[in-house]
């Protein structure tokens, strides 16, 4: 619950860039790009992870190895959705007279950071997706 109090103060921050003379502007969309193409799938990992509990909670005939994969895919989700937290929450856009040298550095590290979460959150939506396809048909 705390963090969705917190949305519309996020949605402010990140929609504020920097003006477009600033000599990091196109670092700063880099890397914001990667969070707006994977920002929407917080809620694809939220059924995901509801589905795979429905499974789990329904389906007594999973055997061993199925169970352990639904749980394993229900951590990948989580962590992956805390990740994506996380970095919102860590994340200080740079002010427009901020020193130019140390701003690229700042954000090519961010930019590394959120391609991680967008990786892992990729990759947990597809194995989450696969695993509910096959456990469901």
């Amino acid at each position: 619950m705390f963090k969705y109090i917190f949305i519309p103060f996020l949605f402010l921050i990140f929609s504020c860039g920097p003006s477009k003379d600033s000599p990091w502007y196109d670092q700063y969309q880099k890397v914001m790009a990667i969070h707006d193409e994977v920002m929407p799938e917080m809620g694809t990992m939220a059924k995901l992870k509801k589905g795979l509990k429905k499974v789990r909670e329904e389906n007594n005939s999973l055997s061993e190895e199925q169970s352990t994969q639904v749980n394993e895919l229900i951590t990948r989700l989580t962590q992956a959705e805390d990740g994506m937290w996380d970095w919102m929450h860590e994340f200080d856009k740079p002010a427009n007279n901020a020193d130019v040298e140390e701003t690229m550095t700042y954000l090519k590290s961010e930019e590394e950071k959120i391609a991680k979460v967008s990786k892992d959150m990729k990759s947990s939506i597809q194995d989450a997706s696969n695993l509910l396809e096959k456990l469901t048909n």
